[in-house]
């Protein structure tokens, strides 16, 4: 992540579109006026796009060729090195100084208890009411007691609420 030899330009691809009203730059990135300065000026004009996952491809606005999948998404490309999250709500933002597996890894880092409870909660909402039912496997006796008793008290905490 942090290695930049590599082909092509380096960038993230944010699932949907930026909305400066929703997240608005953080207050030290603002002059007086009340705009963005010039050094984080790229971080906040981000560029619209759409990616095919069939096709595995990025088109930027204003590509004239384009697949005809049904399955692209809108996106946003936010440049390199992260630093403004646009994310809805969210709006974290560094500076230069923090490698980039530092920034991100904190996102991807749950334990495991929390990522059960979410995909779970998410699987049981989406179900009809009738069929909201869950089975869980693990690979060892230790796990599977732990998970036994957490899915135990994550029922009883989505029945009571």
């Amino acid at each position: 992540m942090d290695d930049l030899d590599i082909e092509g330009e380096p960038a993230y691809i944010f699932l949907g579109r930026y909305d400066r009203e929703a997240t608005p730059p953080p207050d030290q990135w603002l002059i007086e006026k009340g705009t963005v300065t010039k050094a984080h000026k790229e971080q906040i004009e981000l560029e619209k796009a759409e990616y095919c996952p069939d096709c595995n491809r990025l088109y930027r606005e204003g590509d004239f060729e384009r697949c005809l999948c049904a399955t692209r998404v809108l996106v946003t490309i936010v440049p390199y090195p992260f630093l403004f999250c646009p994310s809805e709500g969210c709006g974290v933002f560094y500076d230069r100084r923090p490698r980039e597996f530092s920034k991100l890894f904190s996102f991807g880092t749950v334990g495991r208890s929390t990522a059960t409870d979410v995909i779970v909660s998410h699987n049981l909402n989406a179900l009809p009411e009738g069929e909201r039912k869950t089975l869980v496997f693990s690979d060892n006796h230790q796990d599977t007691a732990l998970q036994a008793s957490h899915m135990n008290n994550i029922q009883k905490r989505i029945r009571y609420q």
